[in-house]
Protein backbone atom coordinates (compact mmCIF):
# COMPACT_ATOMS: atom_id res chain seq x y z
CA UNK A 1 0.00 0.00 0.00
CA UNK A 2 2.58 2.64 0.83
CA UNK A 3 4.59 1.70 -2.19
CA UNK A 4 1.69 1.88 -4.48
CA UNK A 5 1.13 5.55 -2.95
CA UNK A 6 4.88 6.60 -3.08
CA UNK A 7 4.08 5.84 -6.59
CA UNK A 8 0.97 7.70 -7.23
CA UNK A 9 2.95 11.35 -5.59
CA UNK A 10 6.35 10.42 -7.70
CA UNK A 11 4.14 9.90 -10.63
CA UNK A 12 2.40 13.43 -10.15
CA UNK A 13 5.25 15.09 -9.41
CA UNK A 14 6.78 13.88 -12.91
CA UNK A 15 3.10 14.73 -14.71
CA UNK A 16 3.69 18.36 -12.31
CA UNK A 17 7.16 18.95 -14.21
CA UNK A 18 5.70 18.51 -17.31
CA UNK A 19 3.22 21.17 -16.70
CA UNK A 20 5.75 23.31 -15.84
CA UNK A 21 7.59 23.10 -19.07
CA UNK A 22 4.91 22.46 -21.97
CA UNK A 23 3.27 25.32 -22.99
CA UNK A 24 1.10 24.18 -25.96
CA UNK A 25 -1.88 21.72 -24.18
CA UNK A 26 -1.83 18.91 -27.06
CA UNK A 27 1.56 18.46 -26.11
CA UNK A 28 0.98 18.38 -22.20
CA UNK A 29 -1.74 15.95 -22.53
CA UNK A 30 -0.06 13.48 -24.91
CA UNK A 31 2.72 13.49 -22.49
CA UNK A 32 0.96 13.13 -19.78
CA UNK A 33 -1.12 10.24 -20.73
CA UNK A 34 2.41 8.44 -21.87
CA UNK A 35 3.61 9.24 -18.06
CA UNK A 36 0.53 7.55 -16.95
CA UNK A 37 0.90 4.07 -18.91
CA UNK A 38 4.55 3.99 -18.86
CA UNK A 39 4.47 4.65 -14.68
CA UNK A 40 1.55 1.93 -13.93
CA UNK A 41 1.48 -0.40 -17.19
CA UNK A 42 -1.65 0.37 -18.30
CA UNK A 43 -2.32 -0.20 -21.66
CA UNK A 44 -4.26 2.69 -22.16
CA UNK A 45 -5.19 5.82 -20.25
CA UNK A 46 -6.79 8.69 -22.01
CA UNK A 47 -7.69 12.68 -21.03
CA UNK A 48 -11.70 14.23 -22.12
CA UNK A 49 -12.18 17.57 -22.02
CA UNK A 50 -15.63 18.56 -21.90
CA UNK A 51 -16.74 20.25 -24.92
CA UNK A 52 -17.90 24.13 -24.90
CA UNK A 53 -21.68 22.98 -24.51
CA UNK A 54 -21.24 21.04 -21.61
CA UNK A 55 -22.84 17.64 -23.19
CA UNK A 56 -19.51 15.90 -24.60
CA UNK A 57 -16.88 14.40 -23.32
CA UNK A 58 -13.87 15.09 -26.18
CA UNK A 59 -11.02 13.01 -26.22
CA UNK A 60 -7.82 15.15 -26.35
CA UNK A 61 -5.21 12.78 -25.68
CA UNK A 62 -4.70 8.77 -25.91
CA UNK A 63 -2.21 6.21 -25.47
CA UNK A 64 -0.61 4.06 -27.82
CA UNK A 65 -2.39 2.83 -31.29
CA UNK A 66 -6.17 2.65 -29.49
CA UNK A 67 -5.22 6.68 -28.74
CA UNK A 68 -4.31 7.44 -32.29
CA UNK A 69 -7.35 5.93 -33.58
CA UNK A 70 -10.03 7.12 -31.77
CA UNK A 71 -8.54 10.66 -31.75
CA UNK A 72 -8.58 10.25 -35.67
CA UNK A 73 -11.77 9.45 -35.17
CA UNK A 74 -13.09 12.49 -32.77
CA UNK A 75 -14.07 10.35 -30.27
CA UNK A 76 -16.67 11.48 -27.43
CA UNK A 77 -19.19 11.08 -24.93
CA UNK A 78 -22.20 12.38 -24.12
CA UNK A 79 -21.69 13.67 -20.37
CA UNK A 80 -24.69 11.59 -18.83
CA UNK A 81 -24.82 8.50 -17.26
CA UNK A 82 -24.27 6.00 -20.07
CA UNK A 83 -21.02 5.60 -19.56
CA UNK A 84 -18.07 5.71 -16.55
CA UNK A 85 -16.71 8.99 -17.98
CA UNK A 86 -19.93 11.29 -18.45
CA UNK A 87 -21.42 9.91 -15.34
CA UNK A 88 -18.18 11.11 -13.72
CA UNK A 89 -18.15 14.23 -15.36
CA UNK A 90 -21.88 14.63 -14.67
CA UNK A 91 -21.75 13.83 -10.97
CA UNK A 92 -18.15 15.66 -10.02
CA UNK A 93 -17.52 12.31 -8.76
CA UNK A 94 -14.80 9.86 -9.72
CA UNK A 95 -15.40 6.45 -10.27
CA UNK A 96 -13.84 2.92 -9.98
CA UNK A 97 -14.69 -0.44 -11.96
CA UNK A 98 -12.40 -3.38 -10.65
CA UNK A 99 -14.22 -5.51 -13.45
CA UNK A 100 -15.82 -4.53 -16.40
CA UNK A 101 -15.92 -8.37 -17.89
CA UNK A 102 -19.74 -8.68 -17.90
CA UNK A 103 -20.44 -5.10 -19.45
CA UNK A 104 -23.36 -5.04 -21.71
CA UNK A 105 -21.73 -5.13 -25.29
CA UNK A 106 -23.17 -1.75 -26.40
CA UNK A 107 -21.18 -0.02 -23.42
CA UNK A 108 -17.72 -1.54 -24.51
CA UNK A 109 -15.63 0.62 -26.72
CA UNK A 110 -14.28 -1.29 -29.68
CA UNK A 111 -11.00 0.61 -29.58
CA UNK A 112 -10.28 -0.95 -26.14
CA UNK A 113 -11.59 -4.69 -26.12
CA UNK A 114 -9.20 -5.85 -23.56
CA UNK A 115 -10.00 -3.45 -21.04
CA UNK A 116 -11.01 -5.41 -17.74
CA UNK A 117 -11.07 -2.06 -15.47
CA UNK A 118 -11.39 1.84 -15.38
CA UNK A 119 -11.07 4.78 -13.69
CA UNK A 120 -12.34 8.01 -14.15
CA UNK A 121 -11.04 10.49 -12.32
CA UNK A 122 -11.34 14.86 -12.19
Amino acid sequence: MLERRHKLLETAARVGQVVTSILDLDELLKHTVNIICSEFSFYYSGIFLVSDDQQWAVLRAGYAAPGRKMMAENYRLAVDEKSMIGNSILKQQAQIALDVAGKSPDLKNPFLPNTRSEMALL
